[in-house]
């Protein structure tokens, strides 16, 4: 991402396919550096940015609200024109205005400040690497920190491209699991090595993402630690993008995501055209249909105790 062209070894369970770092690096701390996406809270302090980049927050916002609530004519609009696999995924289920909504490895809540425009009051945030517990003048709470500081019951747990970024993955899970409410649901968004992405680009797949993801799971290996857990997964739902042929094509090029020539910092310089874009995005949704693509959201549940 960065273009520091560190290296790191990963190995593949010969099992169930998961690719998993071999050792999490002592200075793990300088690969979430303070210009780190999710860290940002720039979204709330549009003044500094340009007017045309404080529109597009703001209309993504409203595509936010949209898929959350099913609300706003511009936010469905949006939604249908550039719609958001992790946002999308909240699309599918039902949430009441009072549902206790917990977002897991969150950054610094720019989804959750969605969920609060969007009506929804109890609304909480955890994540290991944000510098101190949040504390936003709408009410809004992120708490430094993992699941062991969360207690209480909850309807919605969501992990938004955080799960991969955590070295505990059963105990994480088990707490997810203690903290369900008996018909609660799990969300968990994350890259997939069942997919064509990876077969195709191998140690290029954008979605490696070395070294902050310590597990790229299969389908079949989420399963299983899922399962070890106490929880089931209900359905899965592939929502891959064109990211996974245009990051993973610039890297073969040796352009980091963080270049001044990678699409998504400067369109204008990139050599990727907007007929290619199109040909990726068309691409994405066929791998989709078919369980391939590089990232999906898992829906899961308690499993039900035999009575």
């Amino acid at each position: 991402m960065f273009g520091f062209r560190d290296e790191f070894a990963y190995f593949e369970c010969s099992s169930c396919g998961c690719l998993q770092i071999n050792e999490i690096p002592a200075n793990i701390s300088n690969y979430y550096p303070s210009s780190y996406y999710s860290f940002s809270e720039n979204f709330l302090k549009s003044s500094v940015y340009s007017a045309m980049t404080a529109i597009m927050r703001s209309l993504e916002n409203r595509r936010n609200i949209y898929s959350i609530s099913r609300r706003g004519s511009i936010g469905r609009l949006m939604n249908a024109l550039f719609s958001d696999g992790t946002v999308k995924s909240l699309s599918r289920i039902s949430l009441k205005l009072d549902s206790r909504i917990l977002d897991v490895g969150c950054g610094s809540g720019e989804l959750l400040h969605s969920f609060r425009q969007a009506g929804f009051k109890n609304l909480l945030g955890v994540d290991e690497f944000v510098k101190k517990d949040i504390f936003y003048p709408n009410g809004l709470r992120i708490l430094k920190g993992s699941l062991k500081r969360i207690d209480g019951k909850w309807d919605l747990i969501m992990f938004n491209h955080s799960l991969e970024h955590m070295w505990d993955q059963l105990s994480t899970l088990e707490s997810v699991s203690s903290l369900l409410t008996e018909v609660g649901l799990c969300i968990v968004n994350i890259p997939t090595v069942s997919s064509y992405a990876w077969k195709t680009y191998g140690t290029n797949w954008v979605q490696i993402d070395a070294p902050r993801h310590y597990f790229l799971h299969s389908a079949r290996s989420l399963k299983l630690i899922a399962e070890k857990a106490g929880l089931e997964i209900k359905r899965v739902f592939y929502n891959s993008t064109s990211f996974q042929f245009w990051g993973s094509k610039q890297y073969i090029k040796n352009v980091p995501l963080c270049s001044t020539q990678s699409l998504n910092k400067n369109p204008f310089r990139t050599a990727i055209s907007i007929l290619q874009l199109r040909r990726f995005e068309n691409k994405a949704k066929e791998l989709n249909q078919i369980n391939q693509g590089d990232q999906a959201a898992f829906y899961m549940m308690k499993k039900k105790q035999p009575s």
